[in-house]
């Protein structure tokens, strides 16, 4: 019964340590963005449109004082920029 035991705690403790190699699928991303002239400068407060093809659903968000813009809870597929 010793035996059994110790082989039932080596299997508990060999799943429990694998768990942390799965993963979940993700099916949206985040779109971290500069906006840059043509001269290479920031344009602050630029507007910034994002369309998913397939629904045509679109997002904008205004770049920051910086030209810093982020876009998250992007679905993962085919997009298209608009700016």
């Amino acid at each position: 019964m010793n035996r059994m035991a110790t082989l039932l705690v080596a299997a508990v403790a060999a799943l429990v340590l694998s768990a942390g190699n799965v993963t979940a699928q993700v099916t949206t991303a985040t779109l971290i963005a500069t906006v840059n002239d043509s001269s290479g400068a920031v344009v602050p407060g630029a507007l910034l449109t994002l369309t998913e093809e397939r629904t045509g659903v679109a997002r904008t968000q205004h770049a920051n004082e910086v030209g810093f813009c982020v876009f998250q809870f992007v679905p993962i597929g085919g997009l298209h920029d608009r700016h």
